[in-house]
């Protein structure tokens, strides 16, 4: 079809075949398509490459913000013992000290001394 028209350049310089092709497409034109039909391929990546490195590293830091937050969450929740169920804060900071002198101590392996 843009052979018929008398070629590329010919329907780019000619608004009446713009039109005529862009009907033939089932596309409607407005000034920015024209505008962007128009200007050179090099101009608009160089122009559009600052609008995707900022839309990337805005998309980069919220991805390591969620995974911060993430781990955060998960942390906590390890860190979280049967104490968080005791609701007198006297008590639960009891629980949770006798809970962390527990972990502390070692398991006593075979063939260690004792002391009777």
């Amino acid at each position: 079809m843009v052979a018929k028209m008398g070629g590329l350049d010919a329907v780019f310089k000619d608004e009446k075949k713009l039109e005529e092709l862009a009907k033939a497409l089932g596309e409607k034109l407005d000034a920015s398509i024209k505008r962007s039909l128009r200007s050179d391929l090099d101009a608009a990546l160089k122009e559009n490459q600052q609008v995707f490195s900022t839309k990337l590293d805005l998309a980069t830091r919220q991805i390591q913000d969620s995974v911060e937050e993430s781990t955060k969450t998960l942390l906590s929740k390890l860190e979280k013992g049967p104490h968080e169920l005791i609701d007198d804060p006297d008590i639960k900071a009891v629980w949770q000290e006798m809970n962390a002198r527990t972990r502390k101590i070692p398991q006593a392996r075979e063939g260690d001394r004792r002391i009777s």
